[in-house]
């Protein structure tokens, strides 16, 4: 076999590779299109110089030329190096673009579940029987329906408004301090107890739990309250009652005929009435006098007989 049809060969070997290398890429880079049409070239190129081989090969007039050959040998060479190249690159841009898709994939996954957290936890904020509110440079940038009807308000009544017309000095001072503190990055959660204001005026007794946060890249006070008015109302009249009982004695000292009460705590130790005694230790307690039936009986014997036989009479 003499060189220019080994060349021939050659080439059109070159060119069936070339070709099949470009159909491997068909899937793993884009423009499919794009590839098909190279592929078909190869292909069409490759069957061409095929065709021209077995012309050769079924007659002998058929004149080879060796520089013709040898530049077509060149050219499939090149294109077959050139799609091998090109091939592993857009292989790894292949594997890339697969990897940020199952990044992108994560992410979307990632932020559907951030999405669903945020939804419940905003319905358990805003269905709270807590007042639930976030503070920053000094006005509430969010409150819920509780906090709102805490202070007889509607939440579009509150928002971007002057905390501070709603809170006592004391809780002014209870907030300030919490800035302070996070300013030496102490963050809280801090636990006290004031008083807020109503639109109507009146006080109210609350319990709160704040803490800072950051919030649309600022710090803020995010803030639990609780009302406790009526806790703290029923705790005033426990503490008072205690206070009452204060002067009460374990055992006290009774007469057993006329049932007065010895006062240890004055001079001599006097006997007193039960409702002397009593009085001066429960302020609140007031006596009135009456008189039972067998008292009536003794004291006022003749009293009680007219009145039975008025009873008769009639």
């Amino acid at each position: 076999m003499d060189l220019p049809l080994i060349i021939l060969i050659l080439s059109i070997l070159a060119q069936f590779v070339a070709a099949i290398k470009a159909l491997s890429l068909f899937g793993k880079a884009e423009r499919l299109y794009a590839w098909v049409f190279v592929a078909t070239a190869l292909l069409l190129m490759g069957v061409r110089r095929t065709v021209t081989f077995f012309q050769i090969l079924s007659t002998d007039k058929f004149i080879i030329d060796p520089i013709a050959e040898s530049v077509a040998l060149v050219i499939s060479l090149l294109m077959l190096t050139g799609v091998w190249l090109i091939g592993s690159v857009f292989k790894k841009m292949g594997r890339m673009n697969s990897e940020m898709q199952s990044e992108l994939n994560k992410r979307e996954q990632a932020e559907e579940a951030l999405r669903k957290s945020e939804e419940k936890y905003r319905l358990m904020v805003e269905s709270s029987y807590d007042a639930v509110t976030i503070i920053q440079n000094g006005k509430f940038m969010y409150v819920n329906d509780s906090l709102a009807q805490m202070l007889g308000k509607k939440r579009s009544q509150l928002i971007s408004k002057d905390y501070k017309t709603y809170f006592k000095e004391d809780a002014l001072n209870q907030i300030k301090d919490i800035i302070n503190r996070a300013d030496r990055n102490n963050k809280g959660p801090y636990r006290f107890q004031t008083i807020f204001t109503r639109d109507d005026g009146s006080d109210m007794n609350v319990e709160a739990n704040a803490s800072i946060i950051n919030y649309k890249d600022e710090e803020a006070i995010f803030a639990v309250i609780r009302d406790i008015t009526e806790q703290t109302q029923i705790f005033q009249k426990l503490q008072k009652s205690a206070k009452q009982t204060e002067g009460l004695e374990n055992y006290i000292s009774i007469c057993a005929g006329c049932h007065k009460i010895q006062d240890k705590n004055k001079n001599g130790r006097p006997w007193i009435s039960p409702a002397d005694y009593i009085t001066e230790r429960l302020p609140d307690i007031k006596f009135t006098h009456g008189m039972c039936p067998d008292c009536m009986q003794k004291w006022y014997p003749d009293y009680i007989e007219n009145e039975s036989s008025d009873k008769d009479s009639d």
